[in-house]
């Protein structure tokens, strides 16, 4: 259907917009505030024209990539680009399976295109993949004007006039029918915004021109790249952003954890941290697919997981921190809801280690805190079987403060930080540092701990677990066994 009608696509939008989608497309550009230089990916492109308005604003040392799922468009699209010698690239490419890495570009542009992929949320999913920390999305699409008199008369307009005109110039009559149904039902002004927080996005703006017609939305990729960190009403929320590995972390999680702890630490606004994982899973413990001899290896090939910092961080600093979980708490995501002061967990919460089964183990706060907690025995159970645990049993053995139905889970986080935040900060302070009073004796256990953690990933025994994992395989420890020690 877009190959037919790619020929006289140009000439149909300025007859059938009446000349303003140029205005549209170059407000689309201003609102995204890119500067030269920058990176941009263009989606659902068609011919071009707003990949040209952004080649114009980045200027020869910026990088415009153009997409689209039909060859014929970006035929014309690179004819274009050609008469304007303008810096594009183009790319033959699905908006919800896009060929590029993540975190690759300062902007992702998309104008009149999303109503036309087969999942809204799959492709919004995508452009927040490939942006970079501190990027911006910025999407151009049909709204549904509400007017009392300019209402009908674009209703009039769009659903028997734009066919027939589109059809009569075009020659294909179910291209121009198509584009009043597609936009009837697209979610546009507040239900569009909502779709785009619901993948992450922040500071999610929406202004409508030309009386509703169009909307232009503009969003901001958070600065973290694989945490999502917000402040309100006294709470500071941290929350791992790694959903496609169920919230397993590597270095740079570690270490965007920390800069957010410490800021939340020293805001004299903030009296609680919620640490919290996205897409309904807390937190399934180090990403096994980075793990290498020696340790969880951050982008430079090296080693390096401040999980111990971390460790020592949510329990020093002076303000409780409740872990919301939902979904899975397990390995040293099950370590981090431990050493928290509180945890309240959604019904569907599934808490237990898995360290033993991938050649790991936690011997600092991850074994002598859980033990504190649930007593000797059941601590002991926990690592030495690996079996998973129900929220309600986890609440039953003193793991869980509060069990409540995955859709009153927020709320009920809200309410038991709203009553910490009416109780005395000095005294909760004080009283944080008398409960970890009798386990401080424990940061020299948990350093040579972490430090032999390190040394043992170095083992044929570690590499056996960790590649059993990645080949999902039972694994072959029978034979170490006989190493003594």
């Amino acid at each position: 259907m877009f190959a037919a009608i790619a020929g006289r696509y140009d000439r149909l939008n300025s007859v059938l917009s009446l000349g303003l989608h140029h205005y549209w497309r170059r407000r689309t550009v201003t609102a995204s505030g890119l500067r030269h230089g920058a990176a941009v990916l263009d989606l659902c492109s068609g011919t071009a024209d707003l990949a040209l308005a952004f080649a114009r604003r980045t200027g020869r040392d910026g990088r415009v990539v153009a997409t689209d799922f039909c060859d014929a468009m970006l035929v014309r699209g690179r004819h274009k680009a050609a008469r304007h010698r303008a810096p594009i690239a183009f790319a033959l490419a699905d908006a919800q399976r896009l060929p590029f890495r993540d975190a690759s570009f300062d902007a992702v542009s998309v104008a009149f295109g999303l109503r036309n992929v087969d999942c809204l949320a799959t492709a919004l999913g995508e452009m927040y993949r490939v942006l970079r920390p501190g990027g911006v999305a910025v999407v151009l699409e049909f709204g549904q004007p509400q007017g009392a008199v300019f209402g009908p008369l674009f209703r009039f307009y769009s659903r028997y006039l734009l066919p027939r005109i589109g059809g009569w110039l075009s020659g294909h009559s179910e291209a121009y029918a198509y584009l009043p149904r597609t936009a009837a039902v697209f979610p546009a002004g507040a239900r569009f915004k909502q779709a785009m927080r619901e993948q992450s996005f922040t500071d999610v703006q929406a202004r409508s021109l030309t009386g509703g017609v169009v909307y232009i939305y503009r969003a901001d990729m958070p600065e973290f790249e694989d945490i999502i960190y917000t402040k309100a009403d006294g709470v500071a929320t941290v929350s791992m952003n790694r959903p496609w590995v169920l919230n397993a972390f590597r270095p740079r999680t570690i270490d965007e954890m920390l800069e957010a702890f410490h800021d939340a630490w020293y805001d004299d606004g903030i009296g609680v941290v919620v640490l919290t994982g996205e897409k309904s899973n807390f937190c399934t413990g180090g990403d096994q697919k980075i793990r290498g001899q020696g340790g969880y290896n951050d982008e430079s090939g090296t080693p390096r997981l401040q999980v111990r910092n971390l460790h020592r961080t949510i329990r020093e600093i002076p303000k409780p921190v409740i872990a919301k979980v939902d979904g899975y708490s397990i390995g040293g995501g099950h370590v981090l809801h431990v050493i928290c002061d509180l945890t309240i967990a959604s019904d569907r919460a599934i808490f237990g280690q898995t360290g033993p089964k991938v050649g790991s183990f936690d011997a600092g706060f991850g074994a002598m805190y859980l033990a504190r907690i649930v007593g000797e025995k059941k601590a002991r159970e926990i690592w030495y079987l690996c079996d998973q645990y129900s929220a309600e049993e986890a609440r039953d053995m003193g793991l869980v403060n509060k069990v409540v139905p995955r859709e009153q889970l927020d709320e009920e986080t809200a309410l038991w930080c709203r009553k910490i935040l009416a109780k005395s900060p000095t005294a909760i302070r004080f009283m944080k540092a008398g409960f970890n009073a009798d386990t401080d004796h424990g940061y020299g256990l948990q350093a040579l701990a972490h430090g032999a953690t390190s040394l043992f990933y170095t083992s044929d025994e570690a590499t056996e677990g960790r590649t059993a994992f990645l080949e999902k395989r039972q694994p072959d420890f029978a034979k170490y066994r006989r190493t003594p020690w």
